[in-house]
């Protein structure tokens, strides 16, 4: 079986060296744009689109609409229903 990380097999990469294993220093760059990437939209997926305010992490204030989910606060979500 192999692994993946990210959909990548960062295995067949890692070279072993002094007792400790490595991985090339592209590829832990990548991952570690991957991190700041997914943060960031979290992070925008947590704005109210009516009043800008910052939501919780785990899409609490996450609604549907006729285009696709949006982020309301309870406010903009009373007055926009």
């Amino acid at each position: 079986m192999r692994e993946n990380i990210a959909n990548t097999r960062p295995l067949e990469l890692m070279t072993f060296s002094g007792g400790g294993l490595f991985l090339p220093r592209a590829y832990a760059e990548l991952l570690d744009r991957w991190e700041q990437v997914e943060e960031d939209l979290v992070a925008r997926a947590r704005i109210c689109k009516g009043c800008a305010a910052q939501g919780p992490r785990w899409g609490g204030w996450r609604t549907q609409s006729p285009l696709g989910y949006v982020t309301l606060c309870p406010p903009c979500s009373g007055a926009a229903f």
